[in-house]
């Protein structure tokens, strides 16, 4: 051979391998350009909550927050707003970690740990990020179809494999001998090339999974060696018993062919491997793997997934000065929570409450802020126990199981009404408070869809008999008749609004005492009803309030 084509080629190796290495490090320093200039600030991507919730489903922990409460306090819209996550397992674990609470002091402040190494040690943080990127594409999300209880079935003729494979290699060196056999050999290697396909056609839901999976372990293992501190959540064991995977798993089919040298080469390489069933042994025994290291692949995913709930966590406080660590005090019937806002509402007015020993019930009309406030505070609840941050200047709480009933609506497909709907939801809420844990209820006009008189005396009876309990109570009301039967019982706030200009204007800002004076009517007047209905409600209204005074006289209830 020409010694000219040695020396090009000792000369462009080299240079080749140097413009790979330039290539990726180049590519490196643009994504991380990328991710220090997104950091601090809200993603803005659109989310597939179906997969996003696939994880959560499976795993099937205990304490998650009800669908009501998701509903509720519109979990899906704050999840937009906290997630900055980089991989898919991190934003699969960081929304099955919003809704599962936990009691567990040791394991939130661990959490929290692991956000502050984020805050403060750059370098770890980048390094993170960018391991968690090789996780971000679409097809990470399906690790979690692996930890499917009912997922792969293998067929009843797969322990006969190694029996066919072996009678394979048997005819092959036998007809070396004897070539007639040759001919024989056509009968295995048809019902190989058809198990070879089936193969194909079965392995295909699992072989993005299969991939990704590998991915996991490697990012998994660089994360262990990157210096973070994890060692509330060892891993080791799990980590080594997945490493032989990745050996296991290589002879599968990885995806497309893009040039005519490469299909050549494919289809020689399948050949043989069709001839021999090695694809289809592999993926059996890949399956038999999973399905047996099943509790190891789900503990990888809630490590690595914790990794990245911590960085897009530590990015929210990065882009939110107002936050802080909550004061959890188990087992008292006590909340404080001073300057608290709503994180999703620019510009949120703060308010400030303490809750001790008595429940809280605020009047107000509508757009005054009392659903808003209510809410605001059952957010900050649930993230206290979650992850470890409230939106508040100071936050006391103890564990509790959170519970709203604020957008109730009615079943048609099953024939509830709105009331019946309320009715059970609230029953459930009585059945919860006598089952000796501590739990929070957060409820907005209880019972709303029935007449005056029922709807104030069902409310007290069933306010009263919750507040009986060790758990706190938050109820919103129209109704200041409720307010004055419950003022022994419920510490009394309320948000009001003046007329300023003919314009109503509220100022959501809560205040102590029962709210004292109306607007309704007046916004009659002011929106141009006819004069005549605004007097005539006028005239009842006088009349109705004369009434319920003589009446709460005679019975002994002050005003």
């Amino acid at each position: 051979m020409n010694p000219n084509y040695w020396l090009l080629a000792t000369i462009c190796c080299p240079v080749l391998v140097l413009l790979i290495v330039k290539r990726n490090e180049a590519k490196r320093r643009r994504l991380l350009r990328q991710l220090r200039k997104q950091w601090g600030k809200p993603v803005e991507n659109t989310r597939d909550f179906a997969w996003i919730g696939y994880y959560s489903s499976l795993v099937n922990a205990p304490g998650r927050v009800s669908n009501q409460l998701i509903n509720d306090l519109d979990l899906h819209e704050l999840f937009h707003y906290l997630d900055r996550t980089q991989s898919k397992p991190g934003q699969q674990y960081l929304y099955h970690r919003l809704l599962h609470p936990v009691a567990d002091l040791q394991e939130l402040q661990a959490f929290d740990d692991l956000c502050e190494h984020f805050l403060h040690v750059v370098q770890n943080r980048e390094k993170a990020q960018l391991l968690l990127t090789t996780l971000s594409s679409h097809e990470a999300y399906y690790i979690s179809t692996l930890l499917e209880a009912n997922g792969f079935a293998e067929p009843a003729w797969a322990k006969w494999l190694p029996v066919n494979q072996c009678l394979v290699i048997v005819l092959l060196l036998a007809s070396l001998q004897y070539p007639f056999l040759l001919i024989w050999s056509i009968i295995p290697f048809t019902i190989n090339m058809l198990l070879h396909l089936w193969t194909r056609f079965k392995a295909g839901r699992y072989i993005h999974a299969i991939n990704q999976l590998n991915t996991l372990i490697t990012v998994t293992d660089e994360l262990g060696k990157a210096g973070i501190p994890m060692q509330h959540w060892p891993i080791s064991q799990e980590l080594q018993a997945l490493q032989r995977f990745r050996k296991k798993s290589a002879w599968l089919h990885r995806g497309t062919v893009n040039s005519d040298l490469n299909t050549v080469l494919f289809l020689a390489i399948d050949a043989v491997k069709a001839l021999f069933l090695i694809e289809t042994s592999t993926f059996i025994s890949c399956m038999r793997f999973i399905r047996n290291n099943r509790q190891s692949i789900s503990c990888l995913m809630a490590w690595t997934g914790r990794a990245d709930a911590a960085l897009s966590f530590a990015s929210l406080k990065t882009g939110h000065h107002d936050w802080c660590k909550p004061f959890l005090v188990p087992g008292e019937k006590r909340m404080i929570a001073y300057d608290m806002y709503h994180p999703l509402i620019n510009g949120c007015v703060r308010n400030s409450i303490e809750i001790n020993g008595k429940g809280l019930l605020v009047t107000g009309s509508n757009m005054s802020g009392k659903t808003t406030f209510i809410r605001t505070l059952a957010i900050n609840t649930l993230l206290a126990q979650t992850f470890y941050t409230c939106f508040a200047r100071y936050f006391q709480l103890p564990f509790v199981q959170v519970h709203s009933s604020i957008r109730v609506s009615d079943d048609l497909l099953s024939g509830k009404s709105y009331f019946l709907e309320e009715v059970h939801l609230i029953g459930e809420f009585i059945a919860a408070a006598g089952n000796g844990e501590q739990h929070l209820f957060v409820l907005d006009e209880v019972f709303k869809g029935t007449n005056t008189a029922e709807r104030i005396a069902a409310g007290k009876a069933i306010l009263s008999r919750l507040n009986n309990s060790n758990s706190m109570v938050v109820v919103s009301t129209h109704d200041t008749e409720l307010a004055r039967l419950l003022k022994e019982e419920y510490n009394l706030y309320h948000f009001e609004e003046i007329i300023r200009d003919n314009q109503l204007v509220f100022d959501h800002v809560l205040k102590t005492g029962p709210l004292t004076r109306s607007n309704a009517i007046r916004l009659l007047q002011l929106n141009g009803y006819p004069e005549s209905v605004v007097q005539e409600a006028q005239q009842i209204t006088d009349k109705l309030k004369t009434d319920l005074i003589r009446a709460n006289s005679l019975s002994g209830i002050t005003p």
